[in-house]
């Protein structure tokens, strides 16, 4: 379980993608995101038919790095926090996340 220092600064904060690049196969009407105190990722993402998926993975901040883990993977990403953005860099692509709490 991750210490309250490796959840800092995302720990209780709520975001919204505003911008996924390459763009994904299937449209999506949002995706939000809420980094839970207790170290989880709720992912709601709302699909342009109104249907609504959830995920959660684990996160952990290290340094400049985002680690997000489920039981089956765990995904190493650059992130930083330019004022009211959230950019998360894959490597092969990038998130960018508008901060809504």
């Amino acid at each position: 379980m991750a210490t309250e220092e490796e959840l800092k600064p995302l720990m209780g904060t709520t975001w919204q993608v505003i911008s996924v690049n390459p763009k994904p196969e299937k449209d999506f009407k949002s995706i939000v995101v809420y980094f839970k105190p207790d170290g989880r990722a709720v992912t709601t993402k709302t699909n342009m038919d109104g249907r609504v998926e959830t995920m959660t993975e684990w996160y952990r901040i290290v340094g400049s790095t985002l680690i997000l883990s489920t039981t089956e993977y765990v995904e190493n990403t650059r992130f930083k926090i330019e004022e009211d953005k959230l950019i998360i860099d894959y490597g092969n692509g990038s998130t960018v996340l508008q901060r809504i709490s």
